[in-house]
């Protein structure tokens, strides 16, 4: 999944799920962040990835 693809489906899941301030707010709140955090970790895995691909010297 394309990051701009990625991040639009979590846009799109925080508007359909709002952060109430009854009890399920705080476990709405909670599943905002672990999703962004997801996507944040797979983004700088991917990043280091691509760069640390970019300086390999071809030896072994």
């Amino acid at each position: 999944m394309a990051p701009a693809a990625a991040l639009d489906a979590v846009i799109a899941d925080v508007r359909l799920h709002p952060v109430g301030t009854g009890p399920d707010g705080f476990f709405t709140a909670l599943h905002h962040i672990d999703l962004l955090s997801h996507l944040a970790l797979r983004f700088a895995g991917d990043a280091h990835y691509h760069l640390d691909s970019a300086h390999e010297t071809g030896s072994a």
